[in-house]
């Protein structure tokens, strides 16, 4: 006896065209909230402002839903609205997103320090300018994904990394690491 895809509700039909796929590759298949046993929400705070109820509202009227998956890695509004509980399975996106978003800061630091704008435009060589990565102070505020994932790509660039977070003790590390009021202190001297 095979065991019955779940059965998962995208209640924003626009969202449809990016989670189906992933839906059917991972074994389930879209079905109405109704018939439903798990959703993802991928309403965000841009859709509904400062009010995330809409969430309440959806699974008062679909009690079948146990599992919520969120597409994004913060769910702060959801957990200020009250809105979590213990009858509910609740996952999000953590960690997906901390590669291509330190990728991101990567390149966009290294384009900073060596002034690629003023270089790609230019028609005639400008001479020296900007200044390297390799060896230079960096303070990076937040240990999460995010953050580890920063500080493992500057480790080929032998930077002295500050780090900056609500809860210094709790890293295992050999960069230098303070709390988030030292952070004016942190900003001092970096050059990222």
């Amino acid at each position: 006896m095979t065991e019955a895809a779940p059965r998962i509700a995208v209640p924003q039909v626009e969202a449809r065209a990016w989670t189906e796929p992933a839906i059917l590759a991972g074994g389930g298949m879209i079905a109405d909230a109704a018939q439903a046993e798990a959703a993802i929400w991928t309403q965000s705070r841009r859709d509904f402002g400062e009010d995330p109820r809409g969430l309440r509202h959806f699974l008062e009227a679909n009690p079948g839903i146990k599992w919520i998956q969120f597409p994004s890695a913060g769910i702060e509004a959801y957990t200020q609205a009250n809105l979590l509980d213990t009858d509910h399975i609740w996952t999000c996106a953590k960690g997906v997103y901390s590669k291509p978003v330190a990728e991101m800061a990567l390149a966009l630091a290294l384009a900073g320090l060596r002034n690629l704008k003023t270089f790609s435009t230019a028609r005639t060589w400008l001479g020296e300018s900007g200044s390297f990565l390799h060896g230079a102070p960096v303070t990076v505020f937040g240990a999460g994904g995010i953050g580890q994932a920063i500080v493992d790509l500057l480790r080929p660039f032998e930077c002295q990394v500050t780090i900056v977070c609500r809860d210094p003790a709790r890293l295992q590390t050999t960069d230098r690491v303070l709390p988030f009021g030292s952070r004016v202190e942190a900003l001092k001297g970096a050059r990222v």
